[in-house]
């Protein structure tokens, strides 16, 4: 079994973003406002962070900075991030 450095739930907005009843904008700007609140010092994960801040798109837009965050919090077993 894999030992999570740390844990991120973004569950219950996660399931409203399927639901369709907030948009990718309102999701991106939760999980910056979750992984600011981490204080994890890392350039790479300010710049993710500041991606979902800035975020102005649709789903595709938010996949793309999704995948760069999922990638960033795998290596090294950094953050779980909790969907469901």
């Amino acid at each position: 079994m894999v030992n999570w450095k740390r844990t991120l739930d973004v569950s219950e907005y996660w399931k409203k973003a399927q639901d369709r009843e907030i948009d990718a904008v309102t999701l991106a700007k939760y999980i910056s406002a979750a992984l600011t609140c981490l204080c994890i010092e890392d350039e790479e994960l300010n710049e993710i962070i500041e991606e979902f801040t800035l975020l102005d798109g649709n789903f595709d837009d938010f996949d793309d900075v999704w995948c760069r965050l999922y990638d960033w919090a795998d290596e090294g077993h950094r953050l779980w991030l909790k969907t469901s």
